[in-house]
């Protein structure tokens, strides 16, 4: 069996506020961000608070990504093909996620996009750059290129590559996503 010839054709998502966009194609997807002040795109987390941020608080983000899904190994390879974020030091964090999620094919209705559970994510990597340090969660920070610009850290990478194995049935394999999201921070430092 195959998965989807562009598996990131629909699932390249990042949800609104401040300046952003998402687009798809055959090559991957990109997603662009920039924000002054306290604007976020993205999705708070559920224990999110809002902390006063200095209004000159700059950060942006461009990411370009591709998935492949490998039938025989079970494997799912994301590929950060390009891209960079940079935040001030002092202000809210800039973060890139990417998660592999079953999407539940039994579920009723015409959703635009599958949703994302903590049930149904089998994987969730990060790049957050934050107080002039940059962290990474399933990605190996050896190939990110960490510079200081005054009070800007600004953090770029180029073909970063990570590849998941997955223990599951061909069915289950089949109805993966990979979702890639700038931002769904904590707000509180």
């Amino acid at each position: 069996m195959t998965p989807p010839q562009n598996p990131t054709s629909k699932h390249c998502c990042l949800w609104g506020g401040g300046t952003a966009q998402a687009t798809n194609s055959a090559a991957g997807c990109v997603a662009t961000k920039a924000r002054s002040g306290q604007g976020i795109a993205g999705i708070p987390l559920a224990d999110a608070t809002a902390t006063p941020i200095d209004a000159n608080d700059k950060g942006d983000s461009r990411v370009q990504s591709i998935s492949e899904f490998d039938d025989a190994t079970k494997t799912v390879t994301i590929t950060l093909t390009d891209g960079y974020l940079s935040s001030t030091s002092g202000g809210m964090p800039e973060r890139f996620s990417a998660f592999i999620f079953r999407e539940d094919t039994s579920a009723q209705g015409d959703e635009d996009e599958p949703v994302r559970t903590a049930d149904n994510t089998l994987w969730s990597g990060s790049i957050v750059v934050s107080e002039g340090s940059v962290q990474t969660e399933g990605f190996d920070a050896e190939g990110i290129s960490v510079s200081q610009q005054g009070e800007l850290t600004l953090a770029q990478f180029r073909d970063l590559r990570t590849t998941i194995p997955l223990d599951l049935s061909d069915a289950d394999f089949e109805n993966l996503v990979v979702q890639v999201v700038l931002d769904e921070v904590q707000l509180t430092k």
